[in-house]
C-alpha cells in the first residue's frame, strides 16, 4: 500500500529508481515469513483519528504514514533499517515491528 502510494505520489518515474529496488522486490516476491519493518502508534478508542489516510512524511527514507481509525502504521521505503531509531524520536509511544 505504502509503496503504491509513493507512486501514485511521486510518479512511476521515480518509483522505478534503484533506490526503492528492496522495496519493489519485496512487493512483489516476498518469500514466506518476511516482513518489512514497521511502526505501530495505536489510539486509544475515544482518542482516534477515526480516518483512513496516507501520508508522505518529510524527511529522509521515504516513510509512509497510514492512517487506519485508531491506528498509525508507519514505514521506510529507502532505510527501513533506520525506521525503528526514527519512531523512537518522532512517535515515542509507537509499537516497533
Amino acid at each position: 500500500m505504502a509503496f503504491n502510494y509513493l507512486a501514485w505520489k511521486l510518479g512511476p518515474e521515480t518509483a522505478l529508481e534503484s533506490q526503492f529496488d528492496d522495496a519493489r522486490r519485496y512487493v512483489r516476491y516476498a518469500k514466506r515469513g518476511e516482513s518489512w519493518p514497521y511502526a505501530q502508534r495505536m489510539y486509544p478508542e475515544e482518542e482516534g483519528p477515526r480516518a483512513l489516510r496516507l501520508t508522505m512524511l518529510p524527511g529522509e527514507g521515504h516513510r509512509v504514514r497510514f492512517r487506519s481509525f485508531h491506528d498509525d502504521f508507519f514505514v521506510s521505503l529507502t532505510s527501513p533499517e533506520t525506521l525503528h531509531s526514527w519512531a523512537a524520536g518522532e512517535v515515542p509511544d509507537a509499537g516497533l515491528l
